[in-house]
């Protein structure tokens, strides 16, 4: 045999059947974490407000006995509680005593200087209930407990606006108090608080601002 031919080699048939196995199971693998993305992306989409409560009924009695206990000790109402009952009301569909119970949570935590807990409480209203009018006094109340100056002033605003069209002059006039005390430089809604009060008949009042 001449030496050139000596030297051949078989093609390596097992090395390209290595690598086409490798190259497979790497497809696959990005093909199963593509659908994997899509698949949590449509779930945290479609699924954002899952049901807290198996049995919302159980739940609320729950709830209700924990309240009556904090009443009978003669103690605060745990937010917790209140909350827990708002989502367990929401689950069985009473959005109207969910609503009413995130708002008592809301109160419940503000009181015991838990703001982040009652700014989250608020945002549950929001979601569940835009059109709610209180929330924003609310919200405004505790953004300016916790120094948030931008947003504290913005929801206070929004809500004198919305109260005001509602015909509530009284309680744009609250909304409007609480924005100027943390925000005098505010010059337009102190000549607008100016203005309802002399509308209410409080000239004394449209005077000083």
């Amino acid at each position: 045999p001449s030496r050139s031919s000596s030297r051949a080699k078989p093609p390596d048939s097992g090395r390209s059947e290595n690598r086409s196995s490798r190259v497979v199971p790497s497809i696959l693998s990005s093909r199963i974490s593509i659908e994997g993305v899509l698949n949590l992306a449509w779930f945290k989409k479609d699924k954002r407000g899952p049901a807290r409560h198996e049995n919302p009924d159980e739940a609320i009695a729950r709830y209700l006995e924990e309240l009556r206990q904090a009443d009978v000790q003669g103690t605060a109402q745990p937010g917790s509680a209140l909350n827990g009952l708002g989502d367990a009301y929401l689950d069985k569909g009473d959005l109207q005593s969910a609503v009413e119970h995130f708002r008592q949570s809301a109160e419940a935590f503000a009181r015991e200087g838990m703001y982040d807990n009652a700014i989250a409480c608020c945002k549950k209203i929001r979601r569940y209930a835009p059109e709610d009018e209180n929330t924003g006094l609310l919200l405004g109340r505790y953004y300016a407990a916790k120094g948030l100056r931008a947003d504290a002033p913005r929801e206070l605003d929004g809500s004198a606006d919305r109260k005001e069209h509602a015909g509530q002059r009284k309680e744009a006039i609250e909304a409007l108090t609480e924005l100027v005390r943390i925000a005098p430089e505010r010059v337009l809604q102190r000549e607008k608080l100016a203005r309802l009060y002399a509308e209410n008949g409080q000239r004394d009042a449209a005077v000083v601002e």
